[in-house]
């Protein structure tokens, strides 16, 4: 407790008006008896209102806010001799994740380095996104 005091005085304007935010969203989420996830800010959202990264990640370790990446979606990413795609549902109990990677190019030109290193820094991105699941029953059981 003596820790967590002397971090709320420390606490800068940007991350007082962030923590607000998070506040309004989750306050709606439960008006609204919706998962508080619904109502997520992205942590752009988060530093336009002036928090700074170490501070963020300082309350995530502090386990004031949370952090996920949501990974149900697609990702893709073209050019005209490679194709990525990736796909990721949840379905009941189960996070089912497709990928498919298509390259058909031998050589390169020198002059499509760029190009071709933003596909796959896209690829990478997409491979190496987390998943974090969450036990939705755990937030009822805790309130019995």
């Amino acid at each position: 407790m003596h820790r967590s005091r002397s971090v709320v005085g420390g606490l800068s304007r940007g991350v007082r008006k962030a923590m607000e935010l998070l506040l309004e969203a989750h306050e709606a989420a439960d008006e609204q008896q919706m998962d508080t996830w619904q109502y997520a800010l992205e942590m752009n959202d988060l530093r336009r209102a002036g928090a700074l990264d170490h501070e963020l990640r300082m309350l995530i370790g502090l386990r004031w806010i949370e952090h996920a990446v949501e990974v149900t979606g697609e990702q893709e990413a073209r050019l005209s001799y490679a194709g990525y795609q990736s796909v990721s549902n949840f379905d009941g109990s189960q996070l089912l994740t497709q990928r498919q990677l298509l390259f058909n190019a031998f050589y390169i030109d020198l002059s499509r380095y760029a190009e071709v290193k933003g596909f796959f820094n896209k690829v990478q991105t997409g491979d190496e996104q987390q998943a974090i699941l969450q036990n939705r029953n755990a937030g009822a059981q805790k309130g019995n």
